[in-house]
């Protein structure tokens, strides 16, 4: 079942668009796998989403790649210590900083 489409745009045109199915919800990590729809996404054939929400946390967070045991790893392999984060195109300033507080606070205490 189709779920959902990824887009991508370039220079304001849409470069690509493919096709997800949700696949599970990954058990070590908490992350939402959602697996492309087309055989040649290459490194797009995964995406996976952390139940992260811009009204809890500010933003959003995920990983993509063609390798999913790779990517259910985040200290190992390929992916480890890659997380991509968004935030809303329409934020203000006090989300910018409190996504940046929680970011520090997450990340950079000792």
């Amino acid at each position: 079942m189709l779920i959902a489409a990824v887009t991508g745009t370039l220079t304001g045109e849409e470069a690509f668009r493919r096709g997800r199915r949700f696949t599970g919800m990954d058990e070590n990590t908490g992350i939402y796998v959602f697996e492309s729809a087309d055989a040649d996404a290459g490194e797009f054939t995964y995406f996976c989403f952390a139940p992260d929400t811009p009204a809890e946390t500010y933003h959003i967070e995920f990983r993509y790649g063609s390798d999913l045991d790779n990517l259910g790893h985040f200290d190992a392999g390929a992916c480890a210590y890659w997380m991509a984060a968004g935030i809303s195109v329409d934020c203000d300033s006090t989300m910018i900083e409190n996504c940046i507080e929680l970011f520090c606070a997450e990340n950079l205490a000792g």
